[in-house]
């Protein structure tokens, strides 16, 4: 007995809809057994299920559709969960810049009051040819402050509510220094003073 390519055709969609209506009913399953109804059994058909109706070919397999169980809002919290920021932290990152030629960390991180009253081009200068010129710069005791201070760079007063001093070491050209860095806390970012030359 020989099929025809139409009563193939006609048995592979009856096969199909019967899987989706397997599939539709162990859906149904499982929702009521967890106390939920669903809605999107009364809708019209998914555009998967229509193609599955027009099509010889056997039907897409269908993931679950996940929990839609109600779910609580998130909480708050109201402390701060990002320490803030250290000093001594950015003397590593400082030093860390010196050593890898990085003078846009030193100039976006230097005071921007004091490019801004002695020029932008003028501190870069000195970042790239001074500063960069330092090597083995660190810490050689604890920062000191805050403390509010207020600096002279050229002829403007700039005021400084979080100033922090630390003792450091550092090379230039050869030679050993022992100096003082000072640095201040605005927005929550440390700052590095110096005043371009």
């Amino acid at each position: 007995m020989r099929i025809g390519r139409r009563a193939l055709g006609v048995g592979i969609v009856v096969v199909g809809v019967a899987m989706i209506g397997v599939g539709a009913a162990n859906l149904g399953d499982s929702s009521e057994a967890s106390g939920q109804t669903d809605r999107s059994s009364t809708s019209a058909p998914t555009t998967t299920e229509a193609l599955a109706l027009t099509t010889t070919a056997p039907p897409p397999t269908t993931t679950p559709p996940t929990s839609t169980s109600p779910t609580t809002a998130p909480t708050i919290s109201t402390t701060a969960t990002t320490p803030p920021p250290s000093v001594d932290d950015f003397i590593l990152a400082y030093a860390a810049a010196t050593v890898s030629g990085d003078s846009d960390f030193l100039f976006t991180t230097l005071l921007p009051d004091i490019h801004n009253v002695l020029g932008a081009d003028t501190c870069r200068t000195w970042i790239e040819t001074e500063i960069l010129a330092l090597s083995n710069y660190s810490a050689t005791g604890a920062p000191s402050g805050p403390s509010l201070r207020t600096l002279t760079v050229g002829v403007t007063t700039i005021s400084v509510d979080r100033y922090y001093e630390v003792p450091i070491t550092f090379s230039f050209q050869g030679e050993s220094f022992d100096a003082v860095a000072a640095f201040a806390i605005r927005d929550g970012q440390v700052f590095w003073i110096g005043e371009c030359r």
